[in-house]
């Protein structure tokens, strides 16, 4: 939605709604100051790169191909959520 979509539906100016989520913005930029989510998501996805590329180096020598298919189905899981 624009601005002039919102502050039309809210029935305020879209300086308002401008302004409004110049504050929502700030706010949530200090929440992940404070929690790190963006850089541990960013952190966590390099580090199943790096078993990615482990497990397909090592061609899983000694696993078998039921517990690839799960090793692969796990990754992909853990990558989705992030």
């Amino acid at each position: 939605m624009s601005l002039s979509e919102i502050s039309e539906e809210m029935g305020i100016s879209r300086q308002a709604v401008s302004e409004t989520l110049r504050r929502i913005d700030i706010r949530l930029q200090g929440y992940d100051k404070e929690l790190g989510l963006i850089s541990k998501g960013g952190r966590i996805g390099g580090y199943l790169g790096e078993l990615r590329d482990l497990l397909a180096g090592a061609g899983y020598v000694s696993v078998k191909a039921a517990d690839k298919k799960g090793i692969e189905k796990i990754l992909k899981k853990i990558e989705e959520e992030l």
